[in-house]
């Protein structure tokens, strides 16, 4: 989006792989003034699509083909869409078609979707995604695993998914990625090879936010439990993420140095974080000492509930078993948390898998139900 003549356009940028500038800037929306734009690529061209407000005075969705070579293709296109404003708008791509979404501005406000075929053609058809009669639905994301689509969205206090057909058909009913008064107002979705990873802000008893995830399947089901990615001190915001060998990287708007800039962090296809973003003791953690370590080493569910031979996390749900992954994402060592005379707080790892047997030395994360901890072995 960029205003530098008032004029309102979208404007593209070819970027190599090594990051160098290819040729110069242009312009990508031919009518009207262009904003929040957003981008996805079919193998062939890009498709860019934007918040357009033009001739019918009403805010619209518009979008226009753009050659690997940084050419926009013909002409843009508009969503042929009548009725309250549009907003927000994203994009995903199927190996068939494209997925468009937005914000339908009505009160409260739905989220609605219309399919695109690779030649940049609109289908006549605009269908309701998620309908909330009480509360609005806001700021959608999309992504594609390639068999369907999921469409994540947020209303105060509820973060909400649905799975849609490639041609355009709900399969099953809304259903709830999380539920909690201190959701904020953004979120985020990626396919990653095996799942789709789900971001969102989380606020802190309506104070500073943080970054939190979920794993969900293809078919909408929740996999394990949200984990947080980073809960560093004041506000993180606005998470994006994309996936690429196995892991995905997750950035935020950061305040913690009392201005914004952009952090990021790796998450691994297990959900589990890189947690080198300064996380402070504000949620629930695991102490590990000494860490990097060479014989054996204490893990202390410090700050967890411990009740009845077995610890319940944050919501009160029970956690039988830690585990222990290495860096590829296999499950190493299983270490139950139980005990019938007294709840456990610490347990001790030599160092051995299942088979008993000495691992290497590397990087390894232990993992109690979402809450995850790097930990070293020399």
């Amino acid at each position: 989006q960029d205003n530098r003549e008032d004029t309102g356009k979208i404007y593209g940028q070819k970027v190599s792989s090594g990051g160098i500038l290819i040729g110069t800037e242009f312009i990508i929306n031919d009518k009207g003034v262009g904003t929040s734009p957003d981008i996805v690529f079919d193998n062939t061209n890009f498709m860019v699509i934007w918040r357009d407000y033009y001739d019918i005075g009403k805010d619209q969705v518009r979008g226009r083909k753009v050659s690997q070579d940084g050419i926009p293709v013909d002409t843009s296109f508009l969503i042929p869409v009548t009725g309250s404003d549009r907003e927000h708008p994203h994009i995903a791509f199927s190996d068939t078609n494209y997925l468009v979404v937005w914000e339908n501005i009505s009160n409260p406000a739905n989220i609605y979707g219309c399919l695109i075929s690779t030649g940049g053609i609109p289908s006549d058809t605009v269908f309701p995604i998620i309908e909330k009669n009480a509360t609005s639905m806001i700021i959608p994301d999309v992504a594609s695993c390639g068999e369907n689509y999921l469409i994540v969205t947020i209303t105060r206090d509820t973060l909400f998914g649905r799975i849609i057909s490639l041609e355009g058909e709900p399969l099953g009913l809304p259903f709830l990625i999380n539920t909690d008064e201190e959701i904020r107002i953004w979120s985020s979705v990626i396919w990653a090879d095996s799942a789709y990873l789900v971001v969102w802000e989380w606020d802190i008893s309506k104070g500073p936010t943080d970054i939190l995830g979920q794993w969900v399947s293809k078919n909408g089901t929740l996999m394990d439990t949200t984990f947080v990615i980073c809960d560093a001190y004041y506000y993180q915001a606005v998470p994006a993420s994309a996936y690429g060998n196995n892991n995905c990287l997750v950035v935020w708007e950061d305040t913690r140095g009392m201005d914004y800039d952009i952090y990021g962090t790796i998450v691994s296809t297990l959900g589990v974080e890189e947690r080198d973003c300064f996380a402070n003791a504000r949620n629930n953690r695991l102490e590990v000492y000494p860490n990097p370590f060479f014989q054996k080493t204490v893990i202390e569910f410090n700050n967890l509930k411990v009740a009845s031979g077995f610890i319940l996390d944050k919501c009160g749900r029970q956690a039988f078993m830690l585990q222990i992954y290495d860096l590829s994402g296999r499950v190493i060592c299983t270490l139950p948390i139980t005990d019938n005379q007294a709840p456990i707080t610490k347990i001790t790892w030599d160092g051995k898998d299942a088979m008993n047997k000495k691992v290497k030395s590397g990087v390894y994360f232990i993992k109690v139900r979402g809450i995850t901890e790097k930990l070293i072995k020399l």
